[in-house]
């Protein structure tokens, strides 16, 4: 398995663009939501707040962000990975873990439509917990959330 390198930037990047937009086309393709209504780049200025890109050979390959919800619990936001890159994501994933950790979280909670099958099978896979839909998402039945005490 190849290591990513992963570098905390602001979302507004040229590279953290380029794999916001692709996975916004994605999104759109599978869900017909780009995802974005949900994910303030301007947040991640904020304290608690992290936005990586990850780098394999000098390339953009993946991104994600954790954006605090309280004192105890951050949102993963905008987890991406190129297709066909075998790992990136449960490298991305495991990264995103460890700084949450760092800053003293203790779960980490995120959503994802119930028609990103992916999604929801990467999240099982990783050891996530679906949970009750909170805040914006409840009462919305195409979304599902997950949850992961750390």
């Amino acid at each position: 398995m190849n290591t990513l390198r992963f570098s905390e930037q602001s979302p507004a990047t040229p590279d953290a663009q380029l794999l916001l937009g692709e996975l916004s086309a994605i999104l759109t393709s599978v869900t017909g939501n780009n995802g974005q209504r949900h994910f303030l780049p301007n947040t991640m200025s904020e304290p608690g707040s992290y936005f990586v890109v990850a780098y394999r050979h000098q390339l953009p390959a993946a991104c994600g962000s954790l954006q605090r919800t309280d004192a105890d619990t951050a949102e993963l936001k905008r987890i991406y990975t190129r297709p066909n890159k075998t790992g990136d994501g449960s490298q991305l994933l495991q990264h995103l873990e460890g700084v949450a950790r760092q800053n003293g979280y203790l779960r980490l909670v995120c959503e994802t439509r119930t028609i990103n099958t992916a999604a929801v099978a990467f999240y099982l896979k990783n050891h996530y917990h679906r949970i009750e839909n909170y805040g914006p998402y409840q009462g919305r039945s195409e979304a599902i959330c997950f949850e992961k005490m750390l």
